[in-house]
C-alpha cells in the first residue's frame, strides 16, 4: 500500500500547489515528484533519508492545509475543481493507478536491476541510508541516487520491500516529466494537446520497448533532458520565476541520475538558449524589465554545481571507489589515440563507426539500434518540413544543433569504450544502443515539441468534432485502465510466484540469518540464478558482493569484483573463498561437484540446505 498512500499525498500536493500558484497541473506534477528528491537527497547527504520522508510529510501537511484554508477564505472552491477537471490531471491520476496495480508484484529480473536500480533501492529501505555505505550491498558505489531515492519514497511506508513499487514509481516519475508538453497546448486545442501527449508516452517505448516495466533509466534521463526544454517551451512569451525553479530542478535532477546528465543539462540548455536566439528574444523583454529577475539565473547555475560539488564530496568522504576506472583518459593518451591508435584502439574504432553510420536495424537489451544515416535522413526530413512552413532559422538551427548532438555524443561514448570499459566489452560495443538512444529520445521528444507547435497548434476542429475526440479517446483510455493493469498484474504475479518457488528453500534459509551474515551461495548451472540470488539475499551479504567493490579491476581481466563459484576454481581455491564466509548454501548437487569438492563437506553433499563454514585447521562445511 505504501506506493499508493505515497502517490496520493504528491497527488494533494500538486493539486495545492497548482491552486496557489495558479499553475496548470501539468507544469506542477514534475516539479513536485522533483522536490521530493531534492529534499531527500539533502538529508540523505546527512546519512538520513528516513528524515527527508518525515519532512516531506510535514511539508505536504502544511501545504495542502494552506490551500484548503485559502480556498475557504476565498470562497474559491472552483479554483480547486478547476485544477482536479484538467484532462491531464485525470490521465496522471489514472495511469498512477493502472501502473501501481500492473506492476504490483513484479519482480527484477534484469541483470542491471539487480547489481544496482534494484539493489540500491533495497539497501535504501533496509538501512534508511544511500546504498553505498556501511553493510550495504551495492556493487556501484558512485552511481548517483536521485532516481534511487525517488523510488525510495514511494517504498517507505512498507515494512517488507515490495519490488513492484519501485517500477510504478519510475514509471510516474517518467509520465510527470511529459505533461508540461501537453499543457502547452491545453484542451483548447485538442488535437495538439493529444498528439503532444500520446506521441511521447509511445515514441520513448519505440527506443527502449521495455521502458515501462525495467528500471534502465537511460532511456529516463533523455526524457529529463526534453523536460528542461519543455519548461521553457510552454512558458515561452512568459518566461517567470516558476519556469526558471523548474528548469533548475530538472538540471538537478538529470545531473544526479547518472553521469552523463551533466552532458545533457549541457545540451537541454544549448537548445533553449537556441530557441531564445532564433525566435524568443521578443518573450524575454518582460522577464527583463524587472532587472532582479536577472538573479532567478543564478539558481540553474546554484543547481548544477550543488549537484556535482555535493555529490563528489560525499564520497570522498564516505571513501565510495569509482565505478569505472577513468586514469586511462588524459590528454596525452588521447592525443596520441586520435594520431596514432594501437591495434585495440584500431580495431574498436572500426567496429563503432561501422554499427554507427551502417549498422543493422535490431534490439539490444530493449534498446532499438538504427543507423546514423537513417537518423540523418529522418531529420533532413523534419527540417524541410520547417522550412516548408516558413520557420527556415529555427528549422535549419535545430537540424544543425541535432546532428551535431547527436554525432558528438556518439564520440563522447566512443572515448569510453577505449579508455574505460573493459577491452571485452569495448570490442563487443557492450550496451551501446542503450547508452545511445539516450540522446536520440531526448531528441525526438524536443522535435515532438517543435512539430506539434508548427504544424498542430493552429489546427481547427469543429465542436462536434471536438467532442467526439474527446468521447472517443475517453472510451479508449477507460478500456485501457481495466485491461492493461489486469493482463499485466496476473502477469508480473504468476512469474514472480513461479521464480520465487525456485528460490524456496534459499528464502526460507536467509529468513533465519543476520543482516550482516556472509553466505557463499554456489549456482552450479544458470548464472543468472546467482545473480538473482544475492538480489534475493539483500540485505544479508551473499558471496560477490564486496564493500566499495569496482567494475573496473582491470581492463583486461574479468570485470567484476567478488568471488562468484566456477568450476575452474580448485578444491583449495575454493576453501580459501569460504575462509571469510559464515555460511555455504549450494543450488544443485552435480557429480562433477561431488567429485571436485566433495572433501570439504563434513558428511554427505547436499542441495538446498545451509551449512556453517566450520573455521578450524581447515575449511569444513557442516549441516547446520
Amino acid at each position: 500500500m505504501s506506493f499508493f498512500v505515497i502517490f496520493l499525498i504528491t497527488i494533494l500536493d500538486e493539486i495545492s500547489l497548482a491552486y496557489l500558484l495558479k499553475k496548470r497541473f501539468g507544469q506542477i506534477a514534475a516539479v513536485v515528484n522533483m522536490a521530493i528528491i531534492f529534499l531527500l537527497y539533502f538529508t540523505g547527504l546527512f546519512l538520513r533519508l528516513d528524515v527527508g520522508m518525515y519532512l516531506f510529510f510535514t511539508l505536504s501537511a502544511i501545504l495542502v492545509a494552506l490551500c484548503v484554508a485559502l480556498a475557504i477564505k476565498r470562497k474559491d472552491g472552483k479554483g480547486i475543481l478547476d485544477v482536479v477537471l484538467n484532462p491531464l490531471f485525470i490521465v496522471y491520476l489514472c495511469l498512477g493507478i493502472v501502473v501501481g496495480i500492473a506492476l504490483l508484484f513484479k519482480l527484477s529480473h534484469d541483470y542491471d536491476e539487480m547489481t544496482h536500480w534494484a539493489l540500491v533501492v533495497k539497501n535504501m529501505h533496509t538501512y534508511n541510508n544511500f546504498g553505498n555505505i556501511g553493510d550495504t550491498t551495492t556493487m556501484f558505489n558512485r552511481y548517483v541516487p536521485a532516481v534511487g531515492v525517488f523510488m525510495y519514497a514511494f517504498q517507505f511506508l512498507n515494512k517488507t520491500f515490495v519490488n513492484g513499487n519501485l517500477y510504478a514509481a519510475f514509471d510516474i516519475l517518467l509520465i510527470s516529466l511529459i505533461l508540461p508538453l501537453p499543457e502547452r497546448f491545453g484542451k483548447e486545442k485538442p488535437v495538439a494537446f493529444w498528439v503532444s501527449l500520446v506521441a511521447p508516452l509511445v515514441l520513448v517505448s519505440f527506443f527502449k520497448y521495455n521502458i515501462y516495466f525495467n528500471l534502465r533509466i537511460d532511456a529516463l534521463i533523455g526524457i529529463m533532458g526534453a523536460y528542461i526544454y519543455f519548461t521553457y517551451f510552454v512558458d515561452r512569451g512568459k518566461v517567470n520565476g516558476f519556469t526558471i525553479i523548474s528548469m533548475s530542478l530538472g538540471l538537478f535532477v538529470v545531473i544526479l541520475s547518472k553521469s552523463v546528465g551533466l552532458a545533457l543539462a549541457v545540451i537541454a540548455l544549448v537548445l533553449v538558449a537556441l530557441d531564445i536566439l532564433l525566435r524568443g528574444r521578443e518573450s524575454l523583454k518582460n522577464f527583463f524589465k524587472n532587472k532582479w529577475n536577472l538573479l532567478w539565473l543564478l539558481l540553474p547555475v546554484a543547481m548544477i554545481i550543488y549537484a556535482k560539488v555535493s555529490w563528489n564530496l560525499y564520497c570522498d568522504i564516505n571513501h565510495a571507489r569509482a565505478g569505472w576506472d577513468a586514469s586511462e583518459l588524459t590528454m596525452p593518451a588521447l592525443w596520441q589515440y586520435i594520431v596514432n591508435p594501437n591495434e585495440f584502439q584500431s580495431a574498436v574504432n572500426d567496429i563503432f563507426w561501422r554499427k554507427f553510420f551502417i549498422g543493422k536495424i535490431n534490439w539490444y537489451a530493449g534498446s532499438l539500434q538504427q543507423p546514423f544515416i537513417l537518423v540523418f535522413l529522418l531529420y533532413t526530413i523534419l527540417m524541410v518540413v520547417m522550412i516548408l512552413k516558413k520557420q527556415k532559422a529555427f528549422g535549419i538551427g535545430m537540424y544543425i544543433a541535432t546532428i551535431l548532438v547527436l554525432f558528438i555524443y556518439a564520440v563522447s561514448n566512443l572515448i569510453l569504450y577505449i579508455f574505460s570499459f573493459s577491452y571485452e566489452e569495448s570490442l563487443r560495443l557492450a550496451s551501446w544502443p542503450r547508452y545511445y538512444n539516450t540522446a536520440l529520445t531526448m531528441m525526438a521528444l524536443v522535435w515532438i515539441a517543435i512539430l506539434s507547435e508548427v504544424l498542430l497548434e493552429n489546427v481547427k476542429v469543429e465542436e462536434t468534432v471536438c467532442k467526439r475526440l474527446w468521447v472517443s479517446f475517453a472510451a479508449l483510455f477507460s478500456v485501457f485502465c481495466i485491461v492493461i493493469p489486469s493482463v499485466f498484474c496476473g502477469f508480473f504475479k504468476k512469474d514472480t510466484k513461479k521464480t520465487t518457488a525456485k528460490f524456496e528453500n534459499w528464502i526460507a534459509v536467509l529468513s533465519t540469518l543476520k543482516d550482516t551474515d556472509n553466505v557463499y551461495y554456489v549456482a552450479t548451472e544458470d548464472l543468472d540464478d546467482y545473480f538473482l540470488a544475492r538480489y534475493l539475499a539483500t540485505p544479508t551479504r551473499c558471496s560477490g558482493w564486496k564493500e566499495g567493490g569496482s567494475y573496473a579491476e582491470g581492463r583486461s581481466g574479468w570485470i567484476y569484483t567478488g568471488d562468484p563459484f566456477s568450476f575452474d576454481m580448485t578444491m583449495e581455491e575454493l576453501a580459501t573463498a569460504l575462509e571469510t564466509y559464515d555460511y555455504f548454501f549450494l543450488d544443485k548437487v552435480s557429480d562433477e561437484f561431488v567429485a571436485k569438492y566433495g572433501s570439504l563437506f563434513d558428511g554427505e553433499v547436499k542441495e538446498q540446505v545451509l551449512y556453517i563454514v566450520g573455521h578450524t585447521h581447515e575449511v569444513k562445511l557442516i549441516e547446520k
